[in-house]
């Protein structure tokens, strides 16, 4: 995954007044995929179902505080 958010140098061209923007830095995620077309897969997937979505339920910041209340802090940091 490569990403070049961030810093930007926007310059105005002195004859047709054109804007450019140049990014100023790139991120490079430090992964490799084992599939190719796939980024970084979730430690702890969660697939929300048809009634969170009919009820606007928040699926996974719901388990996402679930784990955070539920275990210790070294706990969290491991994988599954």
């Amino acid at each position: 995954y490569v990403n070049t958010s961030n810093i930007m140098l926007r310059l105005i061209l002195p004859n047709t007044r054109t804007q450019v923007v140049i990014p100023v830095f790139q991120y490079v995620m430090n992964y490799l995929p084992q599939t190719k077309g796939r980024g970084v897969l979730p430690d702890h997937p969660v697939q929300p179902g048809i009634d969170d979505l009919l009820s606007q339920k928040d699926a996974v910041w719901e388990y996402t505080m679930h784990l955070i209340s539920s275990q210790s802090i070294t706990d969290v940091h491991r994988s599954p």
